[in-house]
Formats: structure tokens, sequence, C-alpha cells
């Protein structure tokens, strides 16, 4: 691993992902012009698990992409997402100005570290974009979600979401899998109501994807969005 402390850190929560989560390194490893970041990863060691040996193998590409350090977390037993994003928050380097909060189902579009750590660089303390492509893998369909017409609605996720070093090693979060966008938001308000939330540019959610249907917490996600948005699923 690199000496150059990251001054961003990609976490990256994973479990029963073994046959997906190479979508998430593939979109990490071609990152442009990405400062140094650190790749926090915590994840159950079951059956189903990618396991440390094969996260370590992307090592030469990641670090092409501007990843200076591995940290690689097996669990035992299974935990909430919620309280892997509290392990993963009081876990990143002095240096980090904050974590992306990276899904192990989606691929990153390839600026995603360097605009999020210039809007760290400027005191935003969440970022998120508004619009965010969807592809469901089952029904090989495709769906734009408009984050601010649904933003209202109880099961509404969070798009390319990042915090601040600054709140996110200071959360407190209920034990849960499902909601966490908006109990991640909710415990980052609780620490700061004044917050300064950042938005990506928006030509820019064309370039990555979410996938709909191979990540365990996603498994109900597309139903939801065709219910309420009239989708393409």
């Amino acid at each position: 691993m690199s000496k150059q402390p990251p001054v961003i850190s990609v976490g990256l929560p994973v479990y029963n992902a073994k046959n997906v989560v190479w979508v998430a390194l593939e979109g990490l490893e071609r990152q442009e012009a990405a400062p140094p970041w650190e790749l926090i990863i915590y994840e159950e060691v079951n059956k189903k698990a990618f396991g440390e040996p094969q996260f370590r193998s992307h090592w030469k590409r990641l670090r092409k992409a501007g990843c200076v350090n591995i940290s690689y977390s097996p669990l035992t037993e299974k935990i909430h997402l919620s309280q892997k994003w509290m392990r993963i928050g009081r876990n990143l380097a002095p240096s980090s100005l904050g974590v992306i909060c990276q899904a192990a189902d989606c691929f990153a579009y390839r600026r995603r570290i360097a605009d999020t750590h210039a809007l760290f660089a400027k005191g935003v303390d969440w970022v998120h974009r508004k619009y965010g492509l969807f592809y469901d893998v089952d029904c090989n369909a495709w769906a734009v979600y408009d984050h601010l017409s649904v933003k209202q609605v109880k099961w509404s996720t969070a798009i390319d979401t990042a915090v601040s070093a600054r709140l996110v090693s200071r959360l407190r979060m209920p034990e849960i899998s499902r909601g966490v966008d908006h109990a991640l938001l909710k415990a980052a308000a609780k620490v700061d109501p004044n917050l300064k939330i950042g938005w990506l540019p928006e030509g820019t959610f064309q370039q990555g994807v979410n996938t709909n249907g191979r990540n365990s917490i996603s498994f109900s996600r597309g139903p939801k969005i065709q219910k309420r948005l009239g989708a393409h699923f």
C-alpha cells in the first residue's frame, strides 16, 4: 500500500454480494483525476462472500485509479447495514475529508471521487445527486430515478451519497438494513441541523448506473419504483 495519506474515503459494505460486487470495483477502477483515496470494506464471511483475497487481487487497478490503501474487515456474524456505516465512519484515515457511500451493486461514474472531494473541500457535509440511472437485471430494462419528485416518499433512495468526516464519525443510527439512506441523513442532521448539502453535476448521472435485482437490499426496490413512478421496470 502507498504511504501517501488519503484525502477521501470510499466505504463499501458487502453482504452476499459475491456475484455483483465486481460492478462496484469496476467503477472504482475507472475513476479519473481522483485525489488519493482509501477503500474501506466490511463483509460478512460466508459462502456468498467475495473475500479478502479477491478484493486485494484488484489492488493494481485500484492503485492506478488513485487508491492508496485497502482496509478489509471480515465479520463473523451478520450485522445491520446501518452499523456497518457507523463502523466505516469511525475508521476513516485522519487525513480524509469524508466518505463516499458505495453500494456493492452500483457502477460509479468516472469522476465521482474527484467531484465529491471537490465538494468536501468547499465545506459540504452531505453530497447527493438529483437523478440516477437504474438498470433492472432480470427485466433488462432501464429507468431514470428523479430524487426530487419522490423525496417525500418514505422509501426514497439516496444516489451517490457521501458524508463529511466531521459528521460521519459522530453518527448514531438504529440497527436497520432498510431505509438506511434516510437514517444516515437524519443522523447527520441531528449532529448538525445546519449541515451543508452539495449536489453532484447533473450532466454526469448517465455515466454511472445503479443495478437492481442482484444485491439483497435491492430485491424489492424495482417493484416499488414501478408502483410509484410507473417506471420502465
